[in-house]
Order: structure tokens, then sequence, then C-alpha cells
């Protein structure tokens, strides 16, 4: 079960099909927990570049909304 719940979390992470058949590859070949650790790191790193390229547009939404709030309140007076 922890080994599934693993799998859902690498997916949520956006880790693609490939990218997770090789992590189980690699578990399957024994890899030892530095190569494992490895692999991991280098998606996390992954992840966060992806987070903040969506923080990035996050930010420029906000301050498209916050302009027509500002424009469309601005009509009401």
């Amino acid at each position: 079960m922890s080994w599934l719940a693993g799998v859902i979390m690498l997916r949520g992470t956006g880790m693609n099909v490939q990218e997770m058949k090789e992590y189980a590859a690699a578990y399957r070949a024994g890899a030892n927990d530095e190569e494992r650790l490895s692999l991991l790191e280098q998606h996390h790193a992954v992840v966060l570049e992806r987070l903040a390229e969506t923080t990035r547009h996050l930010r420029a939404l906000e301050h498209k909304i916050t302009a027509y709030k500002t424009a469309l309140h601005g009509n009401q007076g």
C-alpha cells in the first residue's frame, strides 16, 4: 500500500509515467538509497521550478483581476 501511495504522490507532483518506470526499475534493480535519493532530488528541483512558474502566473492573474475590479468600481462611482 505504501508503494501505491508513493506512486500517487509522484504522479501528483507531475512525474511522468516514464520517470516513474525508471524510478521503479532502479528500486527493483537494487539501487541504493543514495541513487534513489538522487532521482527524487532531481524531480524535486523540477517541481520547484514548475511551482515558481505557476506562482509567477498566479501573480499576473491576480494583478489582472485587481485591474478589472478597480476599473469596474471606478465606473460605479
